[in-house]
């Protein structure tokens, strides 16, 4: 695991203990080597170090005991390695449908580390490529969407960020002449009966 993974991990794991304890008891415990292997041997591609440190963390949350476990801005819930493998093929069997769309709406190089359970994902680029940068919103419709970061460390800085009612300052706009950053990527945390939430910033 990197050290600046582990350090953002901490301080998530912190914030959700101290106010959303309910969220934080839905994180899993890590994912053993076994795992991450079976994962890659799923998806066909080799994880980046940066989605083995998370899962090495944290082998997704659980989205049954008190609903929709841990989430990023936007509610996409951290899925576990299961759920990756499962939205992945899905996305494969559209794509091998519609191979008219590779690189557009879906790619073999991503991966779907988290989801809204309404077909959005947040996706990891394997290929790091511009201009959508590596971790970015896909939208069913129009693809890389919203916001991009250009490492998972960033898109965990900011939501710590954002957890501590600070703006995100690492995300890029999607399309890039889009002319601000707006919808999920500026959504700011709720928590009711001890379980986070997000909510558009009427600020």
């Amino acid at each position: 695991m990197t050290a600046r993974t582990g350090e953002l991990w901490r301080g998530l794991e912190e914030w959700l203990r101290a106010n959303a304890p309910r969220t934080f008891a839905t994180l899993n415990p890590a994912a053993d080597a076994s795992t991450v292997a079976w994962l890659e041997s799923q998806l066909g591609l080799e994880l980046p170090a940066e989605l083995v440190a998370c899962l090495g963390r944290h082998n997704g949350a659980d989205n049954t005991a008190v609903g929709p476990g841990f989430s990023f801005m936007g509610g996409f819930h951290l899925r576990d390695a299961a759920g990756i493998a499962a939205d992945a093929a899905v996305c494969l069997t559209v794509l091998r449908r519609a191979p008219e769309t590779r690189g557009r709406i879906w790619h073999e190089a991503w991966i779907p580390f988290a989801t809204d359970f309404g077909g959005y994902f947040l996706v990891y680029d394997t290929r790091r490529r511009r201009p959508f940068g590596t971790v970015f919103y896909r939208d069913m419709v129009e693809g890389p969407w919203c916001a991009s970061w250009d490492s998972m460390e960033n898109l965990l800085a900011d939501t710590l960020d954002a957890l501590g009612q600070k703006r995100v300052s690492r995300a890029t706009r999607l399309p890039r002449d889009y002319p601000f950053l707006g919808g999920w990527a500026t959504e700011r945390p709720t928590v009711h009966d001890g379980v986070l939430a997000w909510t558009p910033d009427r600020s």
